[in-house]
């Protein structure tokens, strides 16, 4: 790279539970426990019982779901973008299929 023109908005506000709100013109929701639902640019995201976060719903209807063992790590993951899909293992959170 010889170098860099131009600019970025990268100013970052925060809201009274200091949770990041806007972001460079992207605005977020939280929930009472602080996880971060959805912004506005169509994501929204679900959590378990321990708010490890577990799907993530992407605009244009793409989804990642995922699940943990009671010790927080992960076992299970799956990517669908359109007709793509992917699993991971728990085994060093590894992709074994695509």
């Amino acid at each position: 790279m010889v170098g860099v023109t131009g600019s970025l908005d990268a100013s970052i506000g925060y809201d009274a539970n200091v949770n990041v709100s806007p972001r460079a013109g992207q605005f977020f929701s939280f929930d009472v426990g602080n996880r971060l639902l959805s912004s506005s640019r169509g994501l929204s995201f679900a959590y378990d019982g321990h708010g490890r976060r577990t799907r993530v719903d992407y605009p244009g209807g793409a989804s990642r779901l995922q699940m943990f063992s009671s010790d927080g790590k992960l076992v299970y993951g799956k990517l669908c973008l359109l007709q793509m899909r992917r699993w991971w293992t728990g085994q060093a959170n590894s992709l074994v299929a695509e």
